[in-house]
């Protein structure tokens, strides 16, 4: 590439009486130029784009107009997306690659190449695409043309394709995928060049990877949240201060408030202030003592109270290390409670009957009026009576009959068996 400039010497008439012309070589640093703003193009669009496929579209158009060729293509494994793969999809020689995204100049047209492409594939280390994946490594082709073992496509020729050059799009040591351009011009090796895309091929593998991993991500806070929002337990979180910062759908029925309306809300804004302050102890303990806590308590809910099994544990902010925040699993134990104290009832109720000295002096009228009595007291009911068969069983006689508001006994009432 020549700078021509032209100085002229003129006669007193102003008239020119002689020009000099001047070339320089400006090859050298025009190419440096354009590998400027291809870097600067890339780096751009890494820092903006927001899925994987915006930026290569944009990053093949930049580099396109950047360096004035006209076609530039994206070639992966089996054709799969660059975040979608796996390991399996390296360097596998059953695999083959297959054009997932390319760029045309506006200007040119190839309609037979435009029309092949999306139907070729190119197996491990065969055509310009498959040597690159095998080799890991950029590859120059002057003139396509005159390298007849690297054309697959035959339309390459038949509309005019010449120049060409591609590089790897590598995790590592892994090609994720390899991007080639194409000229309608037989073009001279870069090295330069070559060694400036294998740095961009490195700078795309690493942003693919980030996006892979803030994709993984998204999938795994999704499925968490989708386990949170099905659990019959109250999932919450809350900062250093108690005010929430995440509850689950199971809360949000419960309480009916919405995950957006309790943010920065306390237990303040959600129970009386004696058991606001309570909830507030256990989850200062928590935070204080930094170990998880396994604590029964008691909330009201529709001014009912009910015991729920709470396990807590502190969060660990990840920069500073300290306990920020807390979250809590909370099961509602109320029905299991009321069971537990009814058991304990009965079981006290069979304590103190088996200790009634009437049952060992064989004074069973007493005995009748001690059953009666704790019956009434432990199942908290106002009447309670006792019968018995006669010999042949055809009558039934109340032994006692008691009374608790009265606390009076009866007995003598007889009745026929079938009734």
């Amino acid at each position: 590439m020549i700078s021509w400039t032209t100085a002229s010497l003129r006669k007193p008439d102003n008239t020119v009486e002689y020009s000099i012309v001047t070339g320089t070589d400006i090859t050298a640093s025009k190419r440096a130029e354009q590998l400027q703003l291809v870097q600067h193009a890339t780096t751009r669009i890494l820092a903006d784009a927001v899925t994987v496929e915006e930026a290569v579209q944009k990053i093949i158009k930049a580099i396109c107009q950047c360096l004035g060729w006209d076609l530039g293509e994206l070639w992966t494994p089996d054709g799969v997306e660059l975040t979608q793969q796996t390991s399996k999809d390296f360097a596998n020689p059953d695999s083959s690659l297959s054009c997932t995204n390319l760029w045309l100049n506006p200007s040119v047209d190839l309609p037979e190449y435009m029309a092949e492409i999306g139907l070729a594939s190119f197996d491990f280390g065969v055509g310009l695409p498959g040597l690159i994946w095998q080799t890991g490594l950029p590859r120059w082709v002057s003139d396509m043309c005159a390298e007849t073992s690297l054309i697959k496509i035959a339309s390459v020729c038949q509309d005019g394709l010449h120049g060409a050059f591609g590089f790897p799009i590598l995790d590592n040591e892994n090609v994720l995928g390899v991007m080639i351009f194409r000229s309608r011009y037989v073009q001279q090796l870069n090295v330069e060049l070559l060694d400036k895309m294998m740095n961009i091929g490195s700078q795309m593998g690493q942003f693919v990877r980030r996006k892979q991993a803030d994709l993984e991500l998204k999938q795994l806070q999704e499925r968490l949240q989708a386990v949170m929002d099905n659990s019959a337990t109250l999932i919450f979180i809350k900062d250093a201060v108690g005010r929430f910062q995440f509850v689950n759908r199971q809360f949000e029925r419960l309480f009916n408030i919405t995950s957006e309306q309790i943010q920065g809300k306390t237990d303040r804004d959600l129970f009386p202030p004696e058991i606001a302050e309570t909830l507030r102890q256990n989850d200062t303990r928590v935070l204080t003592d930094g170990v998880p806590l396994e604590i029964e308590e008691v909330i009201s809910l529709d001014n009912v109270l009910h015991t729920y099994l709470s396990v807590k544990f502190p969060l660990q902010d990840p920069v500073l290390g300290n306990f920020n925040a807390l979250c809590a699993i909370a099961t509602d134990i109320t029905e299991r409670k009321i069971a537990e104290i009814g058991l304990q009832k009965q079981q006290a109720v069979l304590i103190e009957l088996a200790q009634c000295k009437q049952f060992y002096i064989g004074d069973l009228g007493a005995a009748w009026w001690k059953i009666t009595e704790t019956a009434a007291r432990t199942l908290s009911v106002e009447r309670v009576s006792m019968w018995l068969y006669d010999r042949d069983r055809s009558l039934i006689r109340c032994v006692d009959l008691y009374q608790a508001t009265q606390n009076v006994h009866t007995a003598g009432l007889t009745l026929a068996a079938v009734d």
